[in-house]
């Protein structure tokens, strides 16, 4: 049987390459504290540089 997710938490990024994996880890980290079920969404709006590689990495990375 599947949780329920309490919060779903959207995050928009744009040229994050350098960024993006540390705010999904200290995200991660914060509501798995709080032991509700959540989901990270980043949302690569397009970025010209390697945002998208480094926020699947991060996806991949912290996957439960």
């Amino acid at each position: 049987m599947k949780r329920r997710l309490a919060l779903s938490v959207v995050v928009p990024c744009y040229r994050e390459e350098r960024r993006v994996q540390r705010t999904a880890t200290i995200l991660a980290e914060y509501f798995r504290g709080r032991r509700k079920p959540f989901e990270v969404i980043l949302v690569n709006d397009g970025s010209p540089d390697a945002t998208e590689r480094e926020a699947r990495a991060a996806a991949r990375r912290l996957k439960e």
